[in-house]
């Protein structure tokens, strides 16, 4: 992961990344990361790379806000920043 996005995610999680590693598999070009956090936990990372991106994680992240379900992963916290793009983090 590079200097800038580990600082993105560390910034949207509050806690530090202090190792990450590509997640593989997925529908679209989003990045996607297994991060570990300077406090012990983890988090999955998902990072628009272009415009088509960028919509279907604002619309991920929409329906994680406000769909409730057991089988669903909880989001931590998720950026919908235009500068830098979106960005959404998962509790593993």
């Amino acid at each position: 992961m590079d200097p800038d996005l580990v600082d993105r995610i560390s910034a949207l999680l509050g806690r530090r990344v202090t190792a990450s590693r590509r997640a593989l598999g997925g529908y679209t070009a989003a990045e996607r990361w297994i991060c570990s956090l300077q406090d012990g936990q983890s988090a999955f990372a998902k990072v628009a790379v272009d415009a088509r991106t960028a919509q279907w994680l604002r619309e991920e992240y929409h329906v994680y806000q406000h769909v409730d379900a057991a089988y669903l992963p909880r989001l931590w916290a998720g950026a919908m920043t235009m500068q830098t793009g979106p960005s959404c983090c998962w509790r593993i």
